[in-house]
């Protein structure tokens, strides 16, 4: 297993972790805050995407991600769905 911390280590970057295993991964949280993720340091196929909240810093990116990755399965609570709308 491997985990990649794409951003969300420091103060001002997005939030995307990718946990991956034989090159298939799957990502928590796709932010966008000043910046956007380097989605071109995804080396891996993303099955499944799951956003922990809808703060900007962790779901601002995921239209993007999702344009990436179109077959992933995206999981959200119910309020974070109405809000990243």
């Amino acid at each position: 297993m491997k985990i990649k911390f794409i951003g969300g280590c420091t103060i001002g970057k997005p939030n995307l972790i990718v946990i991956s295993h034989n090159k298939e991964g799957i990502v928590l949280d796709c932010g966008f805050q000043y910046e956007m993720p380097e989605f071109d340091r995804i080396d891996d196929e993303i099955k499944h995407i799951f956003i922990s909240h809808a703060h900007a810093d962790h779901i601002g990116g995921l239209t993007i991600l999702k344009r990436k990755f179109p077959e992933a399965n995206i999981y959200m609570s119910e309020p974070t769905k109405d809000i990243g709308k």
